[in-house]
């Protein structure tokens, strides 16, 4: 992977770590919204995005996966916050 697209990747990460604490911020009781309107965000903003980029050939599907892994970890960490509180219903 070229250096810029590992850049481009690595300010997206920060975005959603950026996203991801607006999303704590947020947990409470009840709040259950949150993980499904985070989930939401990650595939219809960044799951077009890491698509594109293996298209283009500017990352390999192993390269893409870890990223979307990257990404879907930081949901799982909303998702382990609600539990914590009992704010989530299984999805």
């Amino acid at each position: 992977m070229e250096a810029r697209v590992r850049a481009e990747l690595d300010d997206m990460l920060r975005m959603m770590e950026a996203w991801k604490q607006d999303y704590l911020a947020d947990v409470e009781p009840g709040a259950e919204y949150l993980f499904s309107d985070f989930r939401d965000e990650i595939e219809n903003s960044l799951e077009p995005y890491i698509r594109r980029i293996v298209t283009c050939g500017l990352a390999t599907p192993e390269e893409a996966g870890i990223f979307a892994s990257q990404c879907y970890d930081k949901l799982l960490e909303v998702r382990a916050a609600l539990d914590a509180l009992g704010a989530t219903n299984e999805l």
